[in-house]
């Protein structure tokens, strides 16, 4: 059957078939079996139908006619409800499926949505199906439904379905990086890993979803910075953020960007290139000022930002006071309803903390270095009094052994229970990078008591997985 008043609508607005597949996101054959009844559009479809012909769905005779509510049609969605709380893959699986139109603003809402559902306090204690599993299935969906490879792009599905699970499987997988087990930073990377040869070329081929892309593209790399720094090295984490950069760029995306150049500064860093890693910081200075066409970024973005500056500014010997004064005034002064980026988990007070000590520390104040991590980390019960990803507080660990190895009163016993804290955490996060700073920090110990049987024994617990 004919849907007339479709072809009815595309001629009042003057537009030809071509023209208004255009418009709608969708080719002139789609169109024309929309119009010869060959076909039906889908929900969002209606919805841009809607929109681009100035009209309901009604008067294009595509309204749908409301189901008769039953007494067993309501059981079964109680049921439902009662079932999604407490089954967290089905409540993040109704956000992926959800009928949408695919946009950047879409996709930041989905990630976010997804970030509060995590989030939420307290956690359901009964849940069918445990967060970690969750997060799993929701990181693996575009390979089960979307045949995406690590090996070359799949673009055989509905861009706006790749976009759409893209942009769920990378939230989850910042979740997942958040994690104290070993394999779950390893899932995470071979995913992101995996999304990135159809995201890039999407970016390429589509003029419609090139910066939604991007961005996605632009998270995937940032994501493979820093966990391929843990899995990888240093070497391989500075082209991942290199490549963040450029993407972000293309995508223009403000916030991204200088989230990509902060981690790249601190890869520099880490590398020990110190003047590089402040001239990489130093370019995401001017992005921070606001505009009046773009919306200020988050305070706890620049804060954080501000707080990396003030690090990189110790290191290369300048005084770091006004940058650091800076991070916390910036970073504390944020508002509840400022927007959130998955992207920016590091981004926490616990961070600006721990660049205070680093600060102290490259200006030869260990004391004050210590105190300072000793408000992230209890210094007795090694218990974190703030929330941080567990990567973060194995490094904690060694940086408060180290900020004792440089003090007056090197205490031998307080040095040996932080170190020995650092490596249980690295051998179970089976970081690299934290397993190669546990060694360096072995080092100092044993040029400072080279004949302490004590540190002599350790050697046997540095064994590499």
């Amino acid at each position: 059957m004919k849907r007339d008043r479709l072809v009815v609508a595309r001629v009042r607005k003057q537009l030809t078939l071509e023209h208004a597949a255009e418009l709608l996101g969708v080719n002139a054959n789609t169109l024309y079996k929309w119009e010869a009844g060959k076909a039906t559009p889908r929900f969002y479809n209606i919805q841009k139908l809607c929109e681009v012909y100035g009209a309901s769905a009604w008067e294009l005779g595509l309204d749908i006619v409301p189901e008769v509510v039953t007494s067993q049609a309501l059981a079964t969605n109680q049921a439902l409800s009662t079932f999604m709380q407490t089954d967290l893959t089905l409540r993040l699986l109704v956000l992926v499926f959800e009928p949408h139109r695919v946009t950047y603003q879409h996709l930041q809402q989905l990630q976010e949505r997804i970030r509060q559902i995590l989030e939420e306090e307290p956690a359901i204690d009964n849940d069918l199906i445990s967060r970690r599993e969750a997060l799993h299935r929701l990181a693996l969906l575009p390979f089960a439904t979307l045949q995406l490879s690590a090996l070359g792009a799949s673009l055989s599905r509905p861009i706006e379905d790749i976009l759409t699970q893209c942009a769920a499987g990378i939230a989850a997988c910042w979740h997942l990086s958040k994690s104290a087990e070993g394999s779950d930073l390893a899932l995470a990377f071979r995913c992101v890993s995996g999304y990135l040869p159809t995201l890039k070329a999407i970016v390429k081929d589509s003029s419609q979803y090139r910066k939604a892309a991007a961005t996605l593209a632009g998270q995937c790399a940032l994501l493979q910075t820093m966990l391929g720094w843990h899995l990888q090295g240093l070497k391989e984490a500075e082209q991942y953020a290199q490549e963040a950069v450029i993407y972000s760029r293309e995508a223009q995306d403000i916030p991204l960007l200088v989230s990509a150049l902060d981690y790249a500064a601190w890869m520099h860093s880490y590398a020990k290139r110190d003047q590089q890693a402040l001239h990489t910081i130093e370019q995401a200075l001017p992005l921070l000022k606001p505009k009046s066409h773009i919306a200020p970024l988050p305070s706890h973005l620049r804060g954080g930002v501000y707080s990396t500056l003030a690090v990189m500014q110790a290191k290369n010997g300048q005084d770091a006071g006004d940058s650091l004064g800076l991070a916390r005034e910036t970073f504390f002064s944020s508002a509840s309803d400022e927007p959130c980026f998955v992207y920016i988990v590091d981004h926490r007070a616990s961070g600006i903390v721990v660049n205070d000590a680093a600060v102290q520390y490259y200006q030869g104040k260990a004391e004050r270095a210590l105190d300072a991590l000793s408000q992230v980390i209890d210094p007795e019960t090694l218990v974190a009094k703030i929330p941080l990803p567990e990567r973060a507080r194995i490094e904690t660990f060694n940086d408060m052994a180290r900020a004792v190895l440089r003090s007056e009163n090197k205490e031998m016993e307080r040095v040996i229970y932080f170190w020995r804290a650092a490596l249980e955490g690295a051998l179970k996060l089976h970081s690299e990078q934290r397993f190669s700073e546990v060694l360096v920090t072995y080092e100092i110990m044993g040029s400072l008591w080279p004949r302490e049987k004590r540190i002599t024994e350790l050697r046997d617990l540095v064994v590499h997985w």
